[in-house]
């Protein structure tokens, strides 16, 4: 993966045997995370999935949206109220059916994200599609691993935001936008890959995002709780769920910034106050200097601030005639929602396989590709030590990989 190679343009199509074996390789590796996770969600009753169907089963049970959070059941009400709908449908089967018809659907969004990112970043001497997705995969494998076994909605925002880019190459920029809208609604960070589609003003995406957040989201909502409760409950979710966890508030007011939690603003906390970054039952720390919040805050704007200032001028650079960078310019997008994201749990950077396909298969990939490559691969082993994760390597990898992707396009550019 690390290595260069030129690409072949006339590579023979891989045998019949090399496709199984990539098969079998999937079912193997899918056998670990299905396992972890249904002993989560029917066993041991925790874990992202089963707080999502525990909160749409109140839903589908109850009529209602707001949940009793006296009650001793796992649920999270962190998704946005125009939600629930689509979460609901999780809640429809019985619980074992409806665990195992999740953990398919998320597996299955995974395959088809891997192998139309295959086509968009071909790796090297790879003509055989299922080689090529298989190629994808393990570039993540070890976050697509954690996600599958948590059950939480990576996999959604991917195929979301992958659909997006596929659709609007296709010239079918209202169906991209409506398949965007749907990572939008549930994560609002996928908005980031609407800066790819305003440089190209391709304005039916953003029309077709504001038709599906109204018939995804809206409508369902409104039929279903009414109007009066959506509006109720939209308060109470504002500042019970979503204030609580601005960046902001999270630096005045430290919450959940534990080792888990790899967001840039979250490992600021860690290095810079006196936070535990274990948990309650088992503390630890890893602060190395004492700054005050306003020191903090400036910190944390100053960063965001260049961050994005550096993904505007990609975008718009990668519009010029000279420039061909136009997926590169997508991955760069989706690469920044994890790195501008206040919550980044280690499922969340299964995204990052956009920018680091790039990465392998961009065919001017130099010295700085390939040492931006071997950060990315050496973050992955750190899962393993818990005070290595509270340091986020996996978060300052994907930075390293976001910039080597923006220097390989620039050189590109003034090569050309």
């Amino acid at each position: 993966l690390v290595r260069r190679a030129e690409v072949v343009d006339h590579a023979p199509s891989m045998p019949s045997r090399t496709r199984w074996i990539c098969a079998i390789a999937a079912a193997l590796f899918l056998i670990g995370p299905f396992i972890g996770n249904m002993r989560k969600s029917l066993w041991s009753n925790r874990g992202d999935w089963l707080s999502i169907y525990n909160i749409a089963d109140h839903s589908v049970r109850t009529g209602k949206l707001q949940a009793d959070e006296s009650e001793k059941i796992v649920r999270t009400q962190r998704y946005p109220p125009i939600t629930r709908p689509m979460l609901m449908l999780f809640a429809l089967p019985p619980k074992p059916v409806a665990a195992v018809l999740s953990f398919a659907l998320f597996a299955m969004l995974y395959g088809w994200s891997a192998a139309k990112i295959a086509e968009v970043f071909p790796p090297p001497r790879v003509a055989d599609r299922t080689v090529a997705a298989s190629v994808a995969i393990a570039v993540v494998a070890p976050y697509v691993w954690a996600d599958l076994t948590a059950g939480n909605l990576s996999s959604v925002l991917l195929a979301s935001v992958t659909g997006a880019y596929v659709f609007a190459q296709r010239g079918k920029p209202l169906r991209a936008g409506v398949i965007l809208s749907i990572g939008i609604m549930l994560k609002m960070i996928p908005a980031l890959c609407l800066i790819y589609f305003l440089f190209r003003k391709q304005w039916r995406v953003f029309i077709g995002v504001a038709l599906g957040v109204v018939i995804i989201g809206v409508i369902p909502s409104l039929l279903i709780f009414g109007p009066t409760q959506l509006i109720d409950y939209h308060s109470y979710w504002y500042h019970e769920e979503f204030a609580k966890f601005t960046p902001m508030r999270t630096i005045e007011q430290p919450v959940e910034c534990t080792y888990q939690n790899q967001a840039f603003v979250r490992t600021l906390i860690r290095l810079f106050t006196p936070t535990n970054a274990g948990h309650s039952g088992d503390p630890f720390y890893i602060q190395i200097a004492d700054l005050s919040v306003p020191s903090i805050k400036s910190i944390y704007i100053a960063v965001m601030f260049a961050s994005l200032a550096g993904l505007v001028w990609s975008c718009w650079r990668s519009t010029r005639r000279s420039s061909d960078a136009g997926p590169e310019a997508f991955a760069l997008c989706v690469g920044s929602m994890l790195w501008m994201s206040p919550w980044a749990g280690s499922y969340y950077f299964s995204l990052a396989i956009w920018p680091a396909m790039a990465l392998v298969t961009l065919r001017d990939t130099s010295r700085t590709g390939r040492i931006a490559l071997v950060v990315w691969f050496a973050a992955m082993p750190t899962l393993a030590s818990l005070t290595l994760r509270a340091y986020s390597p996996s978060m300052f990898a994907t930075l390293v990989v976001l910039v080597a992707v923006s220097i390989c396009i620039s050189r590109r550019e003034s090569a050309t």
